[in-house]
């Protein structure tokens, strides 16, 4: 599912997974997440934790698109934390990373260029050395 939402001249889609009946997902102890086969868990944000990834609306091909995430945790920006962006094409057979800096308390940038036109998928991935592993993911239309 996506959810396509503008403010601001500002455009974001994050997708989240539905899974209806069983869904062959296992449940676990809290049983509010899923586990996939790697026993990497898939589900809500930790507590307290938050994300907010702003895109704009115009991307073009061939230009150096910035890539920014504001991280909070318990209302408070998120510092240093390891903040990665793995960009996707299956139909182009695109599978890069971008590497992001901490430019403002808890708001990562990184830069990316998107050779062609297309709909790419984007996985925002957070760590930090408290154990925080949270990740997110974002359709981006290029023109």
């Amino acid at each position: 599912m996506y959810a396509h939402t503008t403010a601001r001249e500002m455009h974001t889609m994050p997708k989240k997974s539905i899974t209806i009946g069983d869904g062959g997902s296992q449940e676990s102890e809290n049983g509010d997440e899923s586990q996939d086969a790697s026993g990497h868990e898939h589900g809500d944000h930790a507590d307290g934790f938050s994300m907010d990834f702003a895109q704009s609306e115009n991307v073009s091909s061939g230009k150096e698109t910035d890539l920014t995430v504001q991280l909070q945790m318990d209302n408070e920006p998120l510092e240093e934390a390891n903040v990665q962006y793995e960009i996707t094409n299956d139909d182009l057979d695109i599978h890069e990373w971008a590497e992001t800096d901490e430019t403002e308390a808890g708001e990562y940038t990184g830069s990316y260029s998107f050779e062609e036109a297309g709909t790419y998928n984007m996985t925002i991935h957070v760590k930090n050395d408290d154990g925080l592993h949270e990740h997110e993911e974002h359709e981006i239309e290029v023109n």
